[in-house]
């Protein structure tokens, strides 16, 4: 059984975002939130692709607080709200 990802709070995105980023790569799934695998190629390829997104969005959502999941566009590739989570709490973290 897997341990239960920690939250994003206010004032733990740094730490967040380190811990999802390596879930995601155990996962197999960094490449496509990063960008790195595209949906190019045959139908097949693409469906995989897509599922795979699915899976790195999910994880993503399910590691934010009710409170922060306003910021989620549900229909964002998660390229994009890594992108956009990054950018809204990266610099207000600096901070602290």
């Amino acid at each position: 059984m897997e341990t239960p990802l920690e939250k994003y709070s206010w004032f733990n995105f740094n730490a967040w975002k380190v811990k999802i980023h390596m879930h995601l790569m155990n996962k197999n799934l960094w490449g496509i939130v990063k960008g790195i695998e595209t949906t190019l190629g045959d139908l097949t390829k693409v469906l995989e692709w897509k599922s795979r997104d699915d899976k790195s969005k999910a994880i993503i959502d399910l590691a934010l607080t009710d409170s922060e999941l306003y910021h989620i566009d549900l229909e964002d590739l998660s390229k994009y709200i890594w992108e956009n989570l990054s950018k809204l709490f990266g610099a207000v973290n600096a901070k602290f």
